[in-house]
């Protein structure tokens, strides 16, 4: 296995408000190999993401990314590159768990970032139960064989019933 040298921000410190924030809700994810910290979190009914891209000493305004109930989220997982990320979150509607996943891009260069929900999926049958996990993975943009491979953010689904496990993979392109 291959290992990068990761963040560039060990040893760092930072401030950030967290008023009317439920620490239980906050996520960071440091991009390896550069100074960019990617942070997500519920506030007001509301999911937000910000981007710091000098190891927390500013960030970006957060942005609303989604409108969620918070008594609702079980799991929300983050990942990024240089200059992709991907989110996901389980939510429980009644019964049944849903998965909701946003993609988007990251541009350092203006610091800033563009982003997209992914189609709501509804997960296990009653009884059974949703584990979600976040991944990047090589695609081609076209069939031509001759197009050059890309990398693409994906969320994975793992529906849990009695001893069986289903997977579905998301890509998000």
């Amino acid at each position: 296995m291959e290992c990068g040298d990761g963040t560039l921000c060990c040893d760092e410190s930072f401030e950030f408000d967290f008023t009317g924030i439920n620490l239980d809700t906050v996520e960071f994810y440091p991009i390896e190999n550069t100074r960019t910290i990617v942070m997500i979190f519920i506030k007001d009914g509301g999911l937000y993401l910000t981007i710091s891209f000098d190891c927390g000493q500013t960030f970006e305004e957060p942005r609303k990314i989604a409108d969620v109930n918070s008594e609702a989220i079980k799991d929300i997982q983050l990942l990024a590159n240089e200059d992709q990320f991907v989110v996901a979150v389980k939510e429980r509607i009644g019964d049944q768990d849903y998965k909701r996943a946003f993609s988007g891009m990251i541009n350092a260069n203006l610091r800033n970032f563009t982003f997209r929900e992914c189609p709501r999926s509804r997960a296990a049958q009653k009884g059974g139960a949703l584990k979600i996990a976040l991944g990047f993975r090589k695609y081609k943009p076209t069939s031509d064989e001759s197009a050059t491979e890309e990398c693409e953010s994906v969320d994975y689904k793992f529906f849990i019933e009695g001893n069986t496990v289903n997977i579905e993979c998301c890509g998000h392109h």
